[in-house]
């Protein structure tokens, strides 16, 4: 009787468990790890040969858990208090510096991502580059295991791979992006004659997505912001419920205010931003690209009279397209995590 009594109880709990996980409303927004979640894929044929949809229903399943967050909190706890293990919720933490643990190589993912790139400079005759941003735990030592850059080139060979560009001080401690100074580092390599910006603090209390997934809130990072003659008269317009809404300045200051503080940088991830410099004539520049776009626009915008930003991943092609003139240059801008996850839609 006993063991019968167990064994109902543990239906009982994992059955709850699985329709409140049902019934439960899919969030699209991580706030705790300031980044959207991925809901229900679409299904379609070509997805299911690929793997691309098998992927997505993984990481759909992982990201929907209804007390998904509780759990991750709790093992967080666990591992670092008393098992005293470097790596909690993915996360490594070395000399205090939080790394992603990405591996293996998605090569399915990868050749996804390719195939869209090659597909939208079929679709767009212009002028493009593509440009990718290296995951920061590729500047790991070999004690971790971590994805090397020699495995991933001869992907990326007919790209600018930036992996010598940069270094691990380019990168926040508790997050995947570049630091302001980083994303200039990059600018500085993208124009011919770069120019110069004072950099000014605006923050130290900083604690990027890496921080919150593996639950440690006691490292921080400073966060700076750009300033001249040609930045601080630079104007942003975001598209907000199919409307264009416009300010003076590429900075929102006010954003250091609330949890997502990385949205300092045009006012964090939009479908469709443009920013406009009177001080230039001419010139267009169409980016597509993640979030690190938001950190490297402001710099490249010194240098053209329009430059729109889409994020592909809130957003489709089609829709893309009105905004693509044939006279703009492109910049395909992308961390290797989004290549990796093949999360781009076109």
């Amino acid at each position: 009787m006993k063991k019968i009594w167990i064994a109902l109880q543990l239906i009982v709990i994992t059955t709850t468990i699985l329709v409140l996980d049902v019934i439960a409303q899919d969030n699209e927004v991580s706030d705790r790890e300031k980044r959207r979640l991925q809901m229900f894929p679409e299904i379609s044929l070509k997805g299911f040969f690929s793997g691309e949809f098998a992927n997505r229903l993984n990481d759909y399943v992982e990201d929907q858990f209804f007390i998904r967050d509780n759990l991750s909190a709790v093992k967080s706890w666990v591992s670092y208090n008393v098992f005293n293990n470097p790596i909690n919720n993915n996360i490594y933490l070395v000399d205090g510096v939080m790394f992603d643990h990405v591996y293996p190589i998605d090569n399915i993912g990868i050749d996804n991502f390719l195939e869209k790139i090659s597909n939208m400079q079929m679709m767009f005759k212009n002028t493009s580059r593509v440009v990718i941003i290296p995951e920061k735990s590729m500047y790991l030592g070999n004690e971790y295991l971590h994805i090397e850059p020699t495995d991933i080139e001869t992907y990326f060979s007919d790209y600018s791979f930036m992996y010598n560009s940069l270094s691990l001080e380019d990168y926040y401690k508790t997050d995947l992006h570049l630091t302001h100074k980083g994303s200039y580092n990059i600018y500085k390599t993208l124009v011919d004659n770069p120019i110069e910006v004072d950099f000014v603090k605006v923050s130290e209390d900083f604690q990027g997505y890496y921080s919150n997934k593996a639950m440690n809130l006691f490292i921080k990072d400073d966060m700076y912001i750009a300033s001249n003659e040609i930045i601080d008269n630079l104007e942003i317009c975001s598209l907000s419920s199919n409307s264009y809404e416009c300010r003076d300045g590429v900075y929102f200051n006010e954003n250091l205010l609330i949890e997502d503080k990385y949205s300092v940088y045009l006012d964090g991830n939009k479908p469709i931003t443009t920013i406009i410099n009177d001080q230039v004539e001419e010139g267009e520049l169409v980016i597509f690209s993640d979030s690190y776009g938001t950190s490297i626009a402001p710099f490249l915008a010194q240098h053209y009279h329009k430059i729109t930003v889409m994020d592909l991943r809130l957003m489709g092609i089609s829709y893309a397209m009105e905004y693509v003139s044939s006279e703009a240059e492109i910049l395909y801008l992308y961390g290797y995590k989004t290549i990796n996850d093949s999360s781009i839609s076109t």
